[in-house]
């Protein structure tokens, strides 16, 4: 442990690894220093829990709660099934539901930024803020600079492992 460090750096490229159209991931990195958290989503194309599977549009009918309670790969297959992701997707459509359902399972801007002092709950991206533009220009900075000096092929190679077989089916 390096006690002169003060971030930690993560990241993630899949949980369920059929969650996504031709088991393509939804590769992030992160950094968390005491005061902010920057996060960088490679593809923001891609839903981060895995294809709606026709639930995005907020009219369209859900499978049924059990299915949803019991069955992960029915949708939104990175998030695992249970009582809380059937009653949220069942739900998204209420006023009082769309907002924290789009936080869970809508799909996410290229960069993050949340500012820990000011919002421990991650509640208010900021990265778009004139007033953060610096911080979030040093974390992404540093950020990809300790990803290019471990070698992560999501920074390093082109086009990145992680985006054809074996990894995927595309």
């Amino acid at each position: 442990v390096d006690p002169e460090r003060t971030f930690v750096v993560t990241g993630r490229e899949r949980h369920v690894g059929r969650a996504g159209e031709g088991n393509l991931p939804y590769p992030q990195r992160a950094i968390r220093t005491n005061d902010h958290l920057y996060i960088r989503n490679f593809a923001p194309d891609r839903w981060p829990m895995g294809d709606p599977k026709g639930l995005d549009d907020p009219a369209a009918e859900p499978p049924t709660y059990d299915e949803l309670a019991n069955d992960t790969m029915i949708a939104y297959a990175d998030l695992d099934a249970g009582p809380s992701k059937a009653w949220m997707v069942h739900h998204r459509a209420e006023s009082s539901v769309r907002d924290l359902f789009a936080m869970g399972f809508g799909k996410f801007p290229a960069e993050e930024l949340y500012d820990l002092r000011a919002d421990p709950h991650y509640m208010a991206n900021v990265a778009d803020d004139p007033a953060y533009a610096d911080v979030r220009r040093e974390l992404s900075d540093r950020l990809m600079a300790v990803l290019r000096e471990q070698d992560d092929p999501r920074v390093v190679e082109d086009p990145c492992r992680y985006e054809r077989p074996p990894y995927t089916d595309v």
